[in-house]
């Protein structure tokens, strides 16, 4: 019975040394993966009822994070509408700001 703990027991020292050799192996797989995280919500959360089809289609086609960044970037400036020139008390046209 003691023979079976120790399987277990021989994957969690070999998961502590590879983590302890290869530090830097886990951060990048922990970042790679906070950033899918952040893309998929992103696509899947933030933008799901206002994104076409083909918004989708060319968002899931991009290979760099700065696509994507860019991408989302120019998505929002295209999504805010640009407010009309205010009259102030002369009947002169300003910006709203």
């Amino acid at each position: 019975m003691h023979s079976l703990c120790w399987p277990a027991g021989f994957l969690a020292l070999a998961g502590m040394l590879g983590v302890a050799c290869f530090p830097g192996l886990l951060a990048q797989s922990q970042k790679e993966e906070e950033e899918i995280d952040y893309y998929q919500k992103w696509l899947e959360e933030d933008v799901v009822y206002v994104i076409t089809p083909e918004e989708r289609d060319t968002f899931l086609a991009l290979t760099t994070d700065e696509e994507r960044e860019n991408f989302i970037e120019q998505f929002w400036a295209a999504a805010t509408p640009i407010p009309p020139p205010l009259k102030t008390s002369s009947g002169k046209n300003t910006t709203a700001g």
